[in-house]
C-alpha cells in the first residue's frame, strides 16, 4: 500500500496540514487499511513538506512495518498555447 502525502497543485496545502496536525489519526488509518489489505507500507510526501515527514517519523512504530519517504515536489503543467 502506498499512501499519496502529495498535493496536486502548488498552493494546496489541506494534505499538508493533515499530515502534521493529525498525524496519530492518519498512522491510525494507514494501520487499519494495512490490516484490511496486508500489503506493502509506504508513505510518500513531496520534498517540500519536509516537516510533514519528520512529523510522520517520529511516530512510526518501532517495527519498521510503516516507512515514510520524500519525493521529488513535481506538479503536473499544461503545454503553453501561444
Amino acid at each position: 500500500m502506498v499512501v499519496n502525502g502529495c498535493e496536486c497543485e502548488p498552493y494546496l496545502t489541506c494534505d499538508h496540514r493533515i499530515m502534521i496536525e493529525k498525524t496519530d489519526q492518519l498512522l491510525r488509518g494507514i494501520r487499519i487499511a494495512l490490516k484490511a489489505t496486508v500489503q506493502a507500507r509506504d508513505d510518500r510526501v513531496e520534498d517540500n513538506k519536509l516537516d510533514a515527514v519528520q512529523a510522520i517519523a517520529a511516530k512510526l512504530p518501532p517495527d519498521g512495518n510503516i516507512s515514510v519517504h520524500a519525493v521529488e515536489t513535481k506538479y503536473p503543467q499544461a503545454p503553453r498555447r501561444c
